[in-house]
């Protein structure tokens, strides 16, 4: 059975992905570019350039060149940003390569972003990263991988949070579950603007 849930998810990202979306890539030199692009699966990492069609023509940008990129779809804009994010769960080592991740939430005091890390059906997980205001490397506060769904937001999230201990403890006790994410990012940030 989850082979086939798979099998029709996997179907669904590739259909919709076959689309093509309006895209403004943010150069770091502050200059833009835009055209068409055919879907966006989300990936964190693996790509060393965007593609899309202007004009009628292939273009090719660098990732090495792009701040951040914004995709048009039907009812939705979706906000991608280049960030330097941790490895893993222990929010020690930095990863090396450069990551785009979908801006969720951006306040004034902390932002949550989003994508697939990996580039394999068989072992991407879906990672939330959080970046405080004045924090130069943005930490892993939950990820999605099979059965990890709450598991991952109650340890990592709680620890993260522990700064404001009431969230915390909604977190341990799963008033906020993975779920709510947004949520709980958004009352750290109400709660850290009056600090």
């Amino acid at each position: 059975m989850k082979k086939y849930i798979s099998f029709f998810i996997l179907l669904f990202l590739t259909i919709s992905n076959a689309q093509d979306y309006h895209i403004v890539i943010e150069l770091n030199n502050g200059t833009t570019k835009e055209g068409e692009i055919s879907g966006w699966g989300g990936y964190l990492w693996g790509y060393d350039n965007i593609s899309y069609k202007s004009g009628g023509k292939k273009v090719k940008v660098p990732i090495g060149d792009i701040k951040a990129f914004t995709i048009y779809e039907p009812g939705k804009i979706r906000n991608f940003e280049k960030i330097k994010a941790y490895r893993n769960t222990k929010n020690i080592k930095p990863d090396n390569r450069v990551l785009f991740a979908e801006i969720l939430y951006k306040g004034e005091n902390i932002a949550l972003f989003y994508g697939i890390y990996g580039m394999d059906s068989q072992w991407s997980d879906l990672r939330f990263y959080c970046l405080r205001k004045g924090e130069e490397t943005a930490s892993i506060v939950s990820f999605i991988f099979g059965k990890t769904k709450n598991q991952a937001f109650k340890k990592i999230g709680a620890e993260y949070f522990s700064d404001y201990p009431e969230l915390s403890q909604k977190i341990k006790t799963k008033k906020y579950t993975y779920k709510d994410i947004i949520e709980a990012v958004r009352e750290y940030d109400r709660w850290k603007s009056t600090r």
